[in-house]
């Protein structure tokens, strides 16, 4: 009887401790998402401000954020982040919307920061003369051209910000630019130089 008491002692108190255990985690669990929540809003308020979005944009570029949460590596308000640095670079609310998976795939493919693959793509696509709803192919092309030579995401982007203007000019595509930077990259030349070489040509 002693024994089925000190049991039945035991089971209660393992039961109380679970419960604790069990509601000290569940409410550090909402106290966490209230807190992510908090920060997505105040993450997209300084989108607004950057943009000067619409209520309409604004649905938008919030499930362009959770989307990116939800289906990449970043959380959403990374990926607000983002929409912030495009829309500072002076991008309009629906072309940040359609850069941002670019963004997002190139920083995850040069292992580099959201803030520089999104000054990344802006500068090579304006600097190209492209639209924003290629910026799916320059990322694809810095990531391809970084993995076939001897050079980074980061080297053969700051080699194509000094040469984008006069490729594009002289009719040199994109892909064309970017292989001849890597090139001269396998040669040794830096971003600086290549970058400056291929706006000499």
């Amino acid at each position: 009887d002693n024994a089925s008491g000190v049991f039945s002692s035991l089971q209660a108190k393992i039961a109380a401790m679970s419960a604790a255990v069990a509601g000290y985690f569940g409410i550090n669990a909402f106290v966490g998402v209230v807190q992510g929540a908090s920060d997505l809003e105040a993450a997209l308020s300084r989108v607004q401000a950057a943009t000067g979005a619409s209520g309409e944009e604004m649905q938008r570029l919030s499930k362009a954020a959770q989307d990116a949460g939800a289906n990449t590596k970043f959380t959403s308000v990374e990926a607000a982040g983002a929409l912030e640095n495009l829309a500072k670079a002076g991008l309009s609310a629906a072309d940040s919307i359609a850069a941002l998976p670019a963004v997002l795939n190139l920083a995850q493919a040069g292992d580099i920061g959201l803030g520089e693959a999104s000054e990344f793509v802006t500068k090579a696509v304006m600097g190209m003369g492209l639209a924003f709803t290629d910026a799916a192919r320059v990322a694809d092309v810095l990531a391809l051209g970084a993995n076939a030579t001897n050079t980074s995401v980061t080297g053969l982007a700051q080699a194509l910000s000094y040469a984008a203007p006069i490729a594009q000019s002289a009719g040199v595509s994109l892909e064309g630019t970017v292989a001849i930077m890597g090139k001269l990259a396998d040669a040794g030349i830096d971003a600086s130089r290549s970058g400056t070489a291929v706006a000499n040509m």
